[in-house]
């Protein structure tokens, strides 16, 4: 990997660890365009009164536009940032009011090239304690500073665009989780199936049965998730209501887990069931 052309203490910021974890845990360097930063980059091009607005993420080579007004490209280098140098340089704006008399960006190409950048105003944005990139505005001529209040605007736009990354990352993982267990739940109901297994639940308090339609189709009632526990008592073998009954009053009593075996009305041979449980 090709080391930064960056001052050592600039590429050491943007080249930790802890940084880099939280911008790659984040899975948006190479996601498409959204309109909601979008929308961010044009109020602060509006507030600064300026033609070119971006919000970046900064990795140790490059820098992705995650929203870019005014320019055409997606992603720079990092070598050639801005950027880079207001990630190291805190949690304060950083600006420069005219490129070519900076020595740190009089030689880049963003101010040598085509783009003649000679106005920068950035801010870091933060997530989860780390700058993983900015919202910055840019200007072809040279500027004054810009006013505490705009500086104060511009912070407040790079807080906003910090709750947009945790809260698209948040709900990102959400549906991952959601899919995970949709998979699970799927892979559990093919195992139940293959087995002859049912899973249920019962709310003592209610005396109803959320449960698999197996459950109903072992006891010989018809297809439901929702059945009466008395419903089910009433089709278990007479001969073996005495003893579930009283195995289920000793579970809820004291012993919390439950095992049953009987047989079921109306089945020849006769249908036999094993219950486990828990309280």
């Amino acid at each position: 990997m090709k080391k930064p052309n960056l001052p050592v203490d600039v590429h050491s910021v943007v080249g930790a660890q802890d940084r880099l974890a939280v911008l790659h845990g984040l899975d948006a360097l190479d996601t498409a365009a959204d309109r909601d930063f979008d929308h961010i980059s044009a109020l602060a091009a509006a507030v600064m009164l300026a033609p070119i607005a971006l919000v970046t993420l900064v990795d140790v080579e490059r820098q992705r536009f995650k929203s870019c007004v005014g320019l055409d490209e997606t992603e720079a280098s990092t070598d050639a940032s801005f950027c880079a140098h207001t990630i190291a340089a805190g949690d304060q704006p950083m600006v420069v009011t005219d490129a070519t008399t900076d020595s740190r960006f009089n030689a880049s190409p963003l101010v040598t090239g085509q783009h003649h950048v000679r106005f920068y105003a950035g801010v870091a944005i933060v997530v989860a304690g780390a700058r993983i990139g900015t919202l910055c505005v840019l200007d072809r001529k040279p500027r004054a500073s810009p006013s505490a209040a705009q500086l104060e605007q511009l912070t407040a736009l790079a807080s906003l665009a910090a709750s947009l990354f945790a809260l698209k990352d948040a709900t990102r993982n959400g549906a991952s989780i959601a899919a995970a267990l949709a998979r699970e739940e799927k892979r559990r109901g093919i195992a139940l199936d293959a087995a002859s297994l049912a899973s249920w639940a019962w709310d003592i308090h209610t005396d109803m049965i959320e449960c698999d339609v197996r459950l109903s189709e072992l006891f010989g009632l018809p297809r439901s998730n929702r059945l009466r526990a008395r419903d089910i008592l009433a089709a278990i073998d007479p001969r073996d209501v005495y003893q579930t009954e009283t195995r289920f009053r000793d579970a809820l009593t004291g012993s919390d887990d439950y095992f049953g075996e009987y047989r079921v009305k109306g089945f020849t041979p006769p249908r036999w069931l094993a219950t486990r449980g828990r309280v």
